[in-house]
């Protein structure tokens, strides 16, 4: 348990950092088949389209706007969401290109959930990683009062709870 305390601290943290960054729109679309990432309202939004559906699809970076008046925290799946998108190609002096309607999958996953979850698991992990730092120092487990030069004492001189057996080599 006490193994989980540092990355479950270092993934909130990240989790934190994307949750503020998701108040604004951040937008990437590729090619392949796993197209359209959307950071925003507080959610990271995948849309997977099937390959050779986005001929035409602009690739890259999008625009970066402001959304954190309206967040969302209602995870999704949708096995049929629609992507709308006016293809980049060259059309005829006077005519409009017309907008392509693509049907892929629409994954929406609030950062709240997986931030909650790291921030359980840090919480939890915090008094394991706690008695292990105070018994690898030498103190009490419980209280963290200092037992170095106090020879082989059956219990801590304050708070007495019995003294842990002293560690051997230098393993964990």
């Amino acid at each position: 348990m006490r193994r989980m305390f540092i990355p479950a601290v270092v993934a909130g943290a990240l989790l934190l950092i994307l949750l503020c960054l998701s108040l604004f729109n951040f937008t990437w679309m590729t090619g392949s088949p796993a197209g359209h990432y959307i950071l925003s309202q507080g959610c990271v939004r995948v849309w997977i389209h099937r390959e050779g559906d986005a001929t035409g699809l602009p690739t890259g970076a999008g625009e970066v706007m402001w959304t954190g008046s309206n967040l969302n925290w209602r995870p999704v799946f949708d096995t049929a969401s629609v992507l709308w998108f006016v293809p980049n190609v060259p059309t005829l002096p006077g005519t409009t290109p017309l907008a392509r309607k693509l049907v892929g999958i629409g994954i929406v996953v609030p950062l709240l959930y997986p931030l909650a979850l790291a921030a359980a698991a840090a919480g939890l992990s915090w008094p394991a990683y706690r008695r292990h730092r105070r018994h690898k120092r030498g103190a009490c487990t419980a209280c963290g009062y200092s037992l170095a030069g106090l020879g082989p004492i059956g219990k801590c001189p304050e708070c007495g709870t019995a003294a842990p057996e002293p560690r051997r080599g230098t393993g964990n």
